[in-house]
């Protein structure tokens, strides 16, 4: 509980500020795109550390990996240039990437399958509440001046450190410590092509990601060159977004342990659809909020997915490799798809790469709700 809470204040002082900070102190349409894409494109190699390469157990990867890459953060007290900004953030994401497929393991062998969504959603409590007052704080604080993100990020980063740490005090339950050779990448490749219900996940979940990240960079955009917002607003439009996380959280962690997969995607594509709707009916602050809220739902189902439903897919000593291969596949549509995103606005026009987007995801829950499409391995569900 203690390593959430810290990681409830690093986030709330970083998260939400990134994208808004780094338009303001002059990031390009190419940046805006390295900065949202920044946690799907480092997490391109996950898939080298499914196993256990170094016999030191997973929680090593979790700790050292968190901790070198929140280090990184602590730079921003020598960073003036929107390029160096985006260079850092994606030093941060790229390193921290490295220790979600043994956090999925973590996860995996210390909670049973049919109680990790409540559980989750309980743990991120203490977290959420702390992520919604830094989130004011740091907004308070950056409203000053929008150069005090060179004190404010590094601040962050402390929390961050603090938080792997306190996470690495968990015991891992039947774990054996064993030093194991790397999977081969075409091993790895091949295993969604060997399991039926593993690939339509993937194929429904590519066709949401394609609409969901070519928008991702234009909300920022939006944010700050068409609505001008402060740094205040930001903030509490970030506790908008984690009160409902939260709420998301309590609900997708109940949702997934009793409905099936099927039925959790099909919801799921559709709540997200909500987002790029909103931006496209209206560019204004009520508009915004709303969507805060979405975004705020709709990630942590997300979150939840990459960790939980996952985990329901397959084997224990398989959960690695089909996380890694999940998260490496985000990371791919993640290096191209908020690029296609910026580019599509100097040819349609912003408005329109929004309808595109929700149409793209509705088409992903359309896809996944019928018949064809039905993905859930384990049909006692409803």
């Amino acid at each position: 509980m203690l390593a959430a809470m810290y990681y409830g204040i690093f986030g709330g002082l970083l998260i939400p500020f990134i994208p808004i900070i780094g338009r303001k102190i002059g990031a390009s349409n190419i940046e805006m795109a390295f900065l949202m894409a920044a946690p799907y494109i480092t997490s391109l190699m996950t898939f080298l550390l499914t196993e256990d390469i170094f016999g030191k157990g997973r929680m090593c990867y979790v700790v050292w990996f968190n901790v070198i890459g929140r280090s990184f953060l602590l730079l921003m007290l020598f960073i003036y240039s929107p390029g160096y900004y985006t260079l850092i953030i994606l030093l941060f994401f790229f390193l921290s990437a490295f220790a979600i497929p043994s956090y999925t393991f973590v996860m995996k062998s210390n909670y049973p399958d049919e109680q990790r969504g409540r559980l989750m959603g309980y743990v991120r409590i203490g977290m959420a509440v702390l992520w919604i007052i830094a989130s004011w704080i740091g907004g308070y604080i950056l409203n000053k001046e929008t150069g005090y993100y060179r004190y404010v990020f590094p601040a962050a980063a402390l929390f961050g450190i603090l938080s792997a740490w306190e996470f690495g005090k968990i015991r891992i339950r039947r774990e054996v410590k064993a030093k194991t050779k790397a999977i081969p990448v075409l091993d790895i490749i091949k295993t969604p092509f060997s399991d039926r219900a593993f690939l339509r996940f993937i194929i429904s979940y590519t066709v949401f990601e394609i609409g969901f990240l070519m928008a991702m960079p234009l909300y920022p955009i939006v944010m700050v060159d068409y609505l001008r917002i402060t740094n205040l607003q930001t903030g509490a439009l970030g506790s908008v977004f984690s009160f409902f996380w939260l709420i998301g959280f309590f609900f997708w962690g109940w949702y997934m342990d009793k409905y099936s997969i099927k039925r959790v995607m099909t919801l799921f594509y559709l709540i997200a659809a909500i987002l790029p709707f909103l931006y496209l009916l209206s560019f204004s602050l009520p508009a915004i909020a709303i969507a805060f809220a979405v975004a705020g739902f709709a990630i942590a189902a997300i979150e939840m997915i990459s960790v939980n439903l996952i985990t329901h897919m397959t084997q224990p000593n398989l959960v690695s490799r089909y996380s890694a291969i999940h998260i490496t596949l985000s990371g791919v549509r993640g290096g191209i798809f908020p690029f296609v995103g910026i580019g599509l606005i100097n040819i349609v026009g912003i408005k329109m790469v929004f309808l595109i987007s929700a149409m793209l995801i509705i088409s992903a829950a359309i896809a996944v709700s019928s018949h064809q499409y039905y993905i859930s391995s384990s049909s006692h569900k409803a």
